[in-house]
C-alpha cells in the first residue's frame, strides 16, 4: 500500500488543484492505495492563509462529496485530510512535524509519496520520502481567486472553483468574508504607511519571561495577544532602545537596566496580517529573563510577586500568562506571528 501525500495550503482549494488530485488518482492502485490532503499553514491567520483549517477542511470535504472523478469506476478512493502547522522560522521543525503526520500512516517514509508542484521535491529532501511532480494543466492560483473576490468577480470564480465549494452557501460564504477580511487589512496597511516602493519597514517586540509566564498585552485594534512593542522611530539610537520605548509605553514597564538574553531578527514574508506584495513588517525580538519578587505569609511561605503592568497607548490590557498556557492556546488568538516568535526564541513546540 502505497499512501499519497498532497501537501498544500488550498486557500481555497481550486481547479487547479482539484485536476493535480485527478492525476493522483490516474497514477495510484485504486484498490489499495490512500489519498492523503496535507493542509498546509493551519495556525495562520495571514494574508496569505485568510481562511482557517476548520472551514477549509468543510470545503475540500463538500468539493470531494460533489466530484464524480474521485468515485470512478465505483471504486472510493480512500482520502483522508490531515492539518499542519507552518514553521516559517525552522524548517527543520516542519519536517519533523511532517514526519510525525506521516508515520501513522506508515512509519517507512518510502511507503509515504509526497504530490505537488516544483516545491514538492524541497519537501521530499526535507523528510527522506519519494516524490512526485505533477502538471500544470490548469493555469489559476489561489492568489488570482483571493482577488476575484475581494473584486466580486463571480464570474471568474464559478470558472475556475470547483463545483463543490458552492454547495454549502454559509460555507461559502464565510471563505468569503475571511478572505475579504485580510485583504481589506493589507489595503489599510498599505494606505496608512503609503509606500512609493515595495517596502520592509522595521519593528521590535518584547518578550519579558518572569517566573514561568510570559507578558502580553492585548491591542485594542484586533483584541488579539501581543508581545509589547512596535515600530521603530527613526529617532531611536537602536532597535533595543526602541523596543524599552515600547515596553513602557504599553506596559509602564521600565527594561533601560535590562540585558537582553537574547535577540533576534524575524523577517517571514507575510509575517503580519496586514503585510502584502507591497508591504512587510521585520521585527527585531528582545528576550528579557526576570525573576518575581516574593512576599512572605504568617507561616513563612514567599509567594512570588510580579511586576505591576497597565495597559496603556496601544494596548487595552497588559497581563502576564503561563507559559504552558502560551503552548496551548490557539495561534490565531495571537497577534500576527508573536507566538512562533515567542517558541522559536525558547527553543519550544506548541502543544497539538
Amino acid at each position: 500500500m502505497k499512501n499519497w501525500v498532497y501537501i498544500g495550503r488550498f486557500q481555497p482549494f481550486h481547479n487547479g488543484h482539484l485536476d493535480v488530485l485527478h492525476q493522483i488518482i490516474d497514477k495510484m492502485d485504486k484498490e489499495h492505495d490512500r489519498i492523503i490532503l496535507v493542509l498546509g499553514s493551519t495556525g495562520s491567520g495571514s494574508p496569505r492563509n485568510p481562511i482557517d483549517s476548520a472551514i477549509r477542511y468543510d470545503m475540500i470535504q463538500n468539493i470531494l462529496d460533489n466530484d464524480e472523478v474521485v468515485n470512478k469506476a465505483g471504486v472510493r478512493t480512500h482520502i483522508f485530510i490531515e492539518t499542519l502547522r507552518d514553521s516559517p522560522y525552522n524548517w527543520t521543525m516542519f519536517g519533523k512535524w511532517l514526519q510525525d503526520s506521516l508515520k501513522s500512516y506508515s512509519f517507512n517514509m518510502e511507503n509515504n509519496i509526497l504530490c505537488g508542484m516544483e516545491y514538492i521535491k524541497d519537501y521530499a529532501n526535507l523528510v527522506g520520502a519519494p516524490f512526485w511532480q505533477a502538471k500544470e494543466n490548469i493555469h489559476v492560483h489561489a492568489t488570482d481567486i483571493r482577488r476575484a473576490v475581494a473584486e466580486k468577480d463571480e464570474e471568474f470564480l464559478k470558472a475556475n472553483l470547483p463545483a463543490g465549494i458552492f454547495a454549502d452557501e454559509d460555507l461559502y460564504l464565510r471563505i468569503k468574508t475571511q478572505i475579504l477580511y485580510a485583504y481589506n487589512l493589507q489595503l489599510k496597511y498599505i494606505k496608512d504607511l503609503n509606500p512609493k516602493y515595495a517596502s520592509v519597514y522595521k519593528t521590535v517586540d518584547n518578550i519579558v519571561l518572569c517566573g514561568g509566564h510570559i507578558l502580553f498585552v492585548v491591542r485594542k485594534d484586533n483584541g488579539k495577544y501581543a508581545l509589547p512593542g512596535g515600530f521603530q522611530d527613526p529617532t531611536d539610537l537602536s532597535a533595543q532602545k526602541a523596543a524599552e520605548r515600547e515596553l513602557r509605553e504599553e506596559t509602564g514597564l521600565d527594561s533601560s537596566e535590562w540585558t537582553p538574553a537574547a535577540s533576534k531578527n524575524f523577517d517571514a514574508p507575510y509575517r503580519d496580517p496586514r503585510s502584502s506584495d507591497r508591504v512587510n513588517a521585520e521585527t527585531t525580538a528582545f528576550l528579557y529573563r526576570i525573576n518575581p519578587k516574593y512576599e512572605q505569609d504568617e507561616n513563612g511561605v514567599m509567594y512570588p510577586k510580579f511586576p505591576e503592568v497597565v495597559g496603556q497607548d496601544d494596548a487595552a490590557n497588559a497581563l502576564w500568562i503561563r507559559l504552558d498556557e502560551v503552548c496551548s492556546r490557539d495561534e490565531n488568538g495571537f497577534h500576527a506571528d508573536h507566538k512562533k516568535i515567542i517558541l522559536n526564541m525558547l527553543g519550544l513546540e506548541p502543544r497539538f
